[in-house]
C-alpha cells in the first residue's frame, strides 16, 4: 500500500460559516490561511473535511494492528474471530482506498 501523507498538516474547521455560507478549513498552525472552503448547512462536515488527515493516519495505524493479529489467527481460519477480523481488515483498506482517490 501506498502512504500518502497531508501536506498541509493538520487542519481545524473555522465556525460558524461566513456570509456566502462557506465553512473556511484552515492549518492548525496559528497563521489562519483558508486551505478548503466546506460549504454545507451541517457545521459537522466541516469538522469531519478538517479532521480527515488525522483520521486516516489513525485508520492506517489500526489495520496494521489488525493485520498483526490476523498473522496470529493463522492458524484458524475459520473461526469467527478470524472471520471478524478479516471483515474488519477489508473495510479499513476499502476507506484508505477511498481517501486516496483509488477505489472504483
Amino acid at each position: 500500500m501506498t502512504e500518502t501523507k497531508s501536506k498541509i498538516g493538520p487542519l481545524r474547521a473555522i465556525t460558524p460559516a461566513n456570509c456566502d455560507g462557506e465553512l473556511p478549513i484552515e492549518k492548525d498552525d496559528g497563521s489562519m490561511e483558508p486551505v478548503a472552503f466546506v460549504v454545507s448547512e451541517n457545521e459537522a462536515c466541516a469538522h469531519l473535511f478538517a479532521a480527515a488527515p488525522e483520521l486516516l493516519e489513525a485508520l492506517r495505524e489500526i489495520l496494521t494492528c489488525e493485520e498483526s493479529r490476523r498473522k496470529d489467527l493463522r492458524h484458524c481460519n475459520s473461526s469467527p474471530a478470524a472471520k471478524f477480523c478479516d471483515d474488519r481488515i477489508a473495510k479499513a483498506k476499502k476507506a484508505i482506498a477511498k481517501a486516496e482517490g483509488q477505489s472504483k
